[in-house]
């Protein structure tokens, strides 16, 4: 083996050449959690009304939009784990 080009610390060059050309792929993940988790919140809150709208007489509306913001859940969450499953492949 060549140990010639790694130097002495290659750990610490390791983690330097993370920071320096990795750092913005792992910001822009981290921005993008928090914008998911904040919709999803909203979501489950709906969700959360709309099964108490549910128990009501005539509450067909309310169970079609139930089962509307289930759906768009479920979506979020496959998408989620999509692209986490992807993003260590990318970076």
């Amino acid at each position: 083996m060549d140990w010639k080009g790694m130097g002495w610390f290659p750990v610490v060059s390791s983690a330097k050449l993370v920071l320096s050309y990795s750092i913005g792929s792992i910001s822009l993940g981290s921005s993008i959690v928090p914008l998911v988790e904040t919709f999803r919140v909203v979501l489950s809150a709906l969700q959360k009304r709309l099964k108490a709208a549910q128990r009501t007489p005539g509450g067909v509306a309310a169970t079609v939009l139930n089962s509307g913001t289930q759906g768009c859940s479920g979506c979020i969450e496959w998408t989620l784990k999509f692209i986490n499953r992807n993003a260590y492949v990318v970076v």
